[in-house]
C-alpha cells in the first residue's frame, strides 16, 4: 500500500512526492492551463473524503454509472489533447479540496479502491480513469460564487457531482486556486486515512460467515416440543476495527468516515 512511513512526512510536500511519485505534478508550473483557448471543466462531489484520499494516492477516479457517459466522452477527448479540469470537493462541504486534470480515457475492469455499500462490501464500480493532480489544498466555496457564467446555470455552492462548467469558468476557478493562500489540506489527515485503509483491507477476511454447529438428530416432532428443543449456539462475535457503529466522525472536514479520529498534523505540507 502506498503511503508515507510517518505522519510528519505529510507536512512536507517534497517528502510526499518521494513516497508517492506521481504527485510530482504538484511541484510543476501549471499556469499554462490559464492561457489555453479551449478545454472543459467538471465539478466532482465525492460522497466521502476517504475516496478523495485514495484518488490522490493512486491517481485514479471513477464514478457511478449515470455519470460515466459524460466522463467517457471527456476521457476520450483528453487522450486526443483536449484538457479537462476536475474540481474536487465533498458533498455538502463548504470548500473544494483540490484540482486534477483528466489524463486517460475510460479503462474497463474491476475498480477495487472503494466500495459503494460498506455493509455488504459489494463493489458497484466498474472501470476508472487516470488523473493528474494540480492542486491539493482547501479553498472555500464562497470564493467561487461570483465566477460562474450565466450559461453554467448553477452556482458553485449548489453544484452536484459531475456538473460541467464552461471553460472560462474552469480557468477562473483554477486561477482562484493559484491566488488563494495555503491554509490547510487533506494531507493533514492522510496518515489517519492510511490507517483506516489498512484496517478496511482486513475486513473482508473478518466477515467470512461462520458455520453454525450441526444439530443432533432429534426424535420426530421434537422440534415442536418445547421441553425437547435445544438452544441454538450462537457464534462468538469479536470486535473488529473498521466495523460500522455509532462512532465519532473523523476527518478534518467532518465528513465521510466512521472511525475514531487520531491526532493529526497542524503544519502545512
Amino acid at each position: 500500500m502506498v503511503k508515507c512511513p510517518d505522519a510528519d512526512d505529510y507536512a512536507n510536500l517534497r517528502k510526499v512526492c518521494k513516497y508517492i511519485p506521481h504527485l510530482q505534478s504538484l511541484l510543476t508550473d501549471r499556469r499554462h492551463f490559464l492561457s489555453l483557448e479551449d478545454g472543459r471543466g467538471l465539478i466532482i462531489k465525492s460522497s466521502t473524503e476517504e475516496n478523495i484520499h485514495k484518488a490522490i494516492k493512486y491517481g485514479i477516479w471513477t464514478t457511478i454509472a449515470s455519470n460515466l457517459e459524460l466522463l467517457r466522452e471527456m476521457g476520450k477527448q483528453a487522450e486526443e489533447g483536449k484538457e479537462t479540469l476536475l474540481f474536487f470537493g465533498v458533498s455538502k462541504s463548504n470548500h473544494f479540496l483540490g484540482v486534477a486534470r483528466l489524463k486517460s480515457a475510460f479503462i474497463a475492469g474491476r475498480f477495487g479502491y472503494w466500495v459503494k455499500n460498506n455493509k455488504t462490501n459489494h463493489n458497484l464500480f466498474d472501470g476508472f480513469f487516470h488523473i493528474e493532480w494540480l492542486f491539493v489544498k482547501d479553498v472555500p466555496i464562497k470564493k467561487f460564487k461570483d465566477l460562474f457564467d450565466i450559461e453554467d446555470k448553477i452556482s458553485a455552492d449548489k453544484a452536484k457531482d459531475c456538473t460541467e462548467v464552461s471553460w472560462d469558468t474552469a480557468q477562473k476557478m483554477l486561477d482562484t486556486f493559484f491566488r488563494s493562500p495555503f491554509r490547510k489540506s487533506i494531507f493533514e489527515d492522510f496518515y489517519y486515512y492510511d490507517r483506516n485503509e489498512e484496517e478496511n483491507l482486513r475486513i473482508p477476511q473478518a466477515r467470512i460467515p461462520m458455520k453454525m454447529p450441526m444439530m443432533p438428530n432429534l426424535p420426530p416432532k421434537a422440534d415442536k416440543d418445547p421441553k425437547m428443543m435445544m438452544p441454538m449456539p450462537m457464534p462468538m462475535m469479536q470486535s473488529m476495527p473498521g466495523m460500522p457503529g455509532k462512532q465519532p466522525v473523523g476527518g478534518h472536514h467532518g465528513k465521510g468516515t466512521e472511525f475514531t479520529k487520531n491526532p493529526i498534523l497542524s503544519k502545512a505540507p
